[in-house]
């Protein structure tokens, strides 16, 4: 008859199998289960692992700490809820040694990008391409690579391939690694000691660690002591609180959720950047020539207080290019040597209240300053250094195009009038950037994607998502590999590749339906389709198999979007607040709908004190596409009596004051193209408020009378 313990192990098992940890388990159990047993090494289930240590003793039902120290290892503590018993109420591991726990603390840092590089430093051209992390530790701890007595030799060769970030996962301070080493020595005197070399009962290990405890604690207290005694003046402090914090911060910007997916998708930066296509302006003779991102951040680096000015249209890639320029310096793991032995700050410009060094310091928290350079709570002290060692500082600003309330702080910066040794790259959208384009000392323009970036990028994509045959399949349709470019039939859906944002939307859109429409109009609505899905999914609703499926009270939410849009877009803004959409007379279901969908994000306050709501669409093609699909919705309801309340107040006609406004708006041109694709055989609705006074109006390329 089966014992709790009995089910325990097999809900234990289950959850871990369900969860593809066996090899992990594999690793983390290396000390306790003989090395090279056939029954181990082709283990496919957790349930073999945990038969092998009941056999050797390791585990029984009077003794299960192995489980749980099992569980807070690898911190799967939901499986809790499955087992009869737990007694994780026990704080201290005591089932593995600190070696191995920090075996385990590598393998879980490890991206499949780091494991590809030491797959290439350890095998050469015979690459063993392994699918994870633990896998290769495996391989290597099995051929004595990765071995307690050769782990510096390992440290050394990660170093040398870049991989410095890691290593702090094995180390941990001399300290750490001197007490794993003594632990060892404590357990081989328990064993001379006793005379025994097998295993001890729990009360003796327990024993032996709170002797090892003991004797360490007072050469850890005179450590501390002795480097207390050194001293460190306080402007090392808060240099040394600096460079630490914002490593730490920068090195956490490689993953995020770009904002055309929904946070089911999280993107590492790391794996996913590729280069975009750059050129240098020079403001003498308003010539321009290519150049790269290494090209770049060496003129910068060795340019003393150098400020650069970097704009392109929205969504082409300066934001990420920042974020990858930040995780860089912080990790070192690049090619890009960039700002060694600077302290780089990343900043929306957005976020600018007064100035740059008020907003660094709004960020700091003051009681953990305090706690870790035992200076006062006091951020004139942060401020003072910043200014008195501006050498040392690097400003990443992104978003010139974002800065409100004429705030001239950042066009100060650039006439080197405050922190004038600071070096600062500045990212904006090509719009009124003159004064800054005078100012500045390298300006370089994004043009995007190029052929080959697009294909790498898709590449990429799908190999992050675990669908690399799709990659195949894009590249075919879009013609990617071909030099008879003019045989694309994508051109629409090919000239948007070379924006980023829009590539990711491409790329989703082949995800879900292996098909890219010709026609500009059915592209967007296809990816719309797409955006509506992903909510759709999140929500649990049922999937759209084509766009003219889409519940009404969704496309009343886009109308909405697209009017309020509309109002923006006159004015060249891209950006709409909660207070607009509200302003619609219209429901407040209508209104959160409007904003859940996932065609607009919200941005973060640019003040504490200012409470208003403000989203922003990932892409300017995306509001004018739905302002696009507002005027399409406004020409079908001419004439037409609709029911609905909300659809009468969001299609109120217009007055041809207003219709001029649109035929005259060099804003609106792309929103009207948009309209007429969208409207199809029925754009004669929309053209006749082209016709007045039998003037001719120039429509997408063609005068209509």
């Amino acid at each position: 008859m089966a014992t709790d313990f009995d089910l325990d192990l097999v809900h234990f098992s289950t959850w871990y199998d369900e969860r593809n940890l066996v090899t992990k388990l594999k690793v983390l159990y290396q000390d306790l289960i003989a090395v090279g047993l056939t029954n181990i090494d082709s283990a496919t289930k957790t349930i073999h692992l945990l038969q092998e240590l009941r056999t050797n003793g390791r585990l029984s039902s009077e003794n299960r700490t192995l489980l749980d120290d099992t569980i807070k290892v690898t911190e799967q503590f939901g499986v809790i809820d499955r087992l009869k018993h737990s007694f994780l109420e026990v704080q201290e591991i005591t089932k593995f040694t600190r070696y191995r726990l920090q075996i385990v603390a590598f393998g879980n840092g490890l991206r499949q990008a780091d494991v590809d590089r030491i797959d290439a430093l350890y095998n050469g051209s015979a690459l063993k391409n392994y699918k994870d992390a633990w896998s290769m530790i495996l391989d290597l701890e099995e051929r004595r690579i990765i071995c307690e007595e050769k782990i510096e030799e390992f440290i050394n060769n990660l170093r040398q391939v870049g991989l410095e970030s890691r290593v702090t996962l094995l180390t941990e301070g001399q300290v750490a690694t001197r007490r794993s080493n003594e632990e060892q020595g404590m357990r081989k005197r328990f064993i001379s000691e006793t005379g025994r070399v097998a295993t001890c009962s729990n009360n003796e290990e327990q024993g032996m660690r709170k002797r090892f405890k003991s004797e360490t604690e007072a050469t850890s207290s005179n450590e501390g002591q002795g480097m207390r005694k050194e001293g460190k003046s306080e402007t090392d402090k808060i240099e040394e609180y600096l460079l630490q914090r914002q490593k730490e911060l920068c090195g956490q910007a490689s993953i995020f959720t770009p904002a055309t997916m929904r946070d089911r998708y999280r993107v590492d930066i790391s794996q996913m950047f590729t280069d975009l296509e750059l050129r240098k302006e020079s403001k003498k003779n308003k010539d321009c020539k290519p150049t790269t991102l290494t090209e770049v951040v060496d003129v910068i680096s060795s340019t003393p207080g150098c400020k650069a000015l970097i704009d392109g249209e929205g969504g082409i890639g300066k934001t990420t290019l920042l974020r990858h320029l930040s995780y860089n310096w912080a990790t070192a793991t690049q090619s890009i040597k960039a700002f060694e032995g600077k302290i780089v700050f990343l900043l929306s410009v957005r976020d600018l209240d007064k100035d740059v060094l008020g907003l660094i310091v709004e960020q700091i928290d003051m009681t953990e300053f305090s706690m870790h350079t035992k200076l006062p709570q006091n951020p004139e002290l942060i401020k003072n250094f910043l200014k008195t060692h501006d050498d040392k500082i690097v400003l990443l600003l992104d978003g010139l195009d974002e800065l409100r309330f004429n705030n001239p702080s950042v066009l100060s910066l650039f006439k080197k009038n405050n922190l004038k040794n600071s070096s600062v790259i500045l990212t904006s959208r090509s719009e009124n950037i003159d004064k800054f384009v005078e100012a500045c000392d390298v300006h370089v323009r994004v043009n995007g994607f190029n052929n080959e970036s697009i294909g790498k990028y898709i590449d990429r994509h799908f190999e992050y998502f675990e669908q690399p045959q799709l990659a195949k399949s894009l590249r075919n349709e879009l013609c990617i590999d071909t030099y008879y470019w003019a045989w694309r039939k994508h051109r629409e859906a090919y000239e948007m590749c070379k924006n980023p944002m829009l590539l990711c939307s491409i790329c989703l859109l082949w995800e879900g339906s292996q098909s890219l429409p010709t026609d500009k109009a059915e592209l967007f609505k296809e990816i719309f389709r797409n955006i509506l899905n992903q909510f759709n999914k999140q929500e649990q609703f049922a999937k759209l198999s084509k766009f003219e499926d889409t519940p009404a009270k969704h496309v009343n939410a886009m109308i909405l979007l697209g009017k309020c849009m509309y109002y923006s877009l006159k004015v060249n803004q891209l950006s709409i607040n909660m207070k607009d959409l509200n302003d619609k007379h219209t429901t407040k279901d209508l209104v959160d709908m409007s904003v859940k969908l996932g065609f607009v994000y919200e941005e973060p306050p640019i003040l504490k004190s200012n409470f208003d709501n403000i989203f922003m669409p990932p892409h300017k093609l995306i509001v004018e596409s739905l302002v696009g699909f507002y005027l399409c919705k406004l020409c079908e309801s001419e004439g037409m009596d609709n029911d609905c309340s909300d659809v009468q107040t969001l299609l109120t006609p217009l007055d041809d004051d207003e219709w001029k406004v649109i035929r005259e708006s060099k804003h609106l041109h792309r929103a009207t193209e948009f309209a007429i694709g969208f409207l199809g055989d029925k754009a004669g609705g929309f053209l006749k408020h082209w016709v007045t006074d039998l003037q001719v109006y120039n429509v997408t390329g063609i005068s209509y009378v």
